[in-house]
């Protein structure tokens, strides 16, 4: 988000994917100058809605920087006692966010199937459809880890064409 969304902006993200901080960014794209974060504390007892973030947003922040292994960035969280870790590059522009929830579900799902480097793995399953083509293309795109061919039969033509 930027300085200038509001309060009802934040509550309508919040409302919508759960999430309860966001990072604050210059032009509130990730990969902008990181101005602060706003959390439920900031904005619980808030009435006026359309008040902009920069009124309300914390900027004594704890950073990670890029590159942090996942092992420091939960050290970070549980001594700082933060709820949101933003990673940031040198320029103290926005590259990543980690939260204690990624360290609690990290502590109590210890055996889920990760990377090199700490992150959970992802798959997909497509099926044999033209239109699967394309879901397979996005996937890979955007960096997927594992894609499972999904068809009700064992052996058929189409599985064989979606494979080469």
């Amino acid at each position: 988000l930027a300085p200038s969304h509001t309060v009802a902006d934040v509550e309508e993200l919040k409302k919508r994917h759960g999430f309860s901080g966001f990072p604050i960014t210059e032009d509130g794209k990730i990969g902008s100058r990181l101005l602060g974060m706003v959390t439920s504390r900031d904005i619980d007892f808030r009435s006026e809605k359309d008040t902009p973030l920069s009124e309300v947003m914390s900027t004594d922040l704890v950073v990670g920087e890029e590159g942090i292994s996942l092992r420091d960035a939960n050290l970070i969280l549980r001594e700082s006692k933060k709820g949101k870790l933003p990673i940031v590059n040198t320029n103290y522009e926005l590259v990543a966010l980690t939260s204690r929830t990624d360290l609690k579900k990290n502590r109590d799902f210890p055996l889920s199937s990760k990377d090199e480097g700490g992150q959970l793995l992802v798959g997909a399953a497509i099926g044999t459809r033209p239109k699967d083509r394309e879901r397979c293309a996005a996937l890979v795109k955007e960096g997927v880890d594992v894609i499972v061919l999904d068809s009700s039969q064992g052996a058929s033509m189409y599985q064989l064409e979606m494979i080469k």
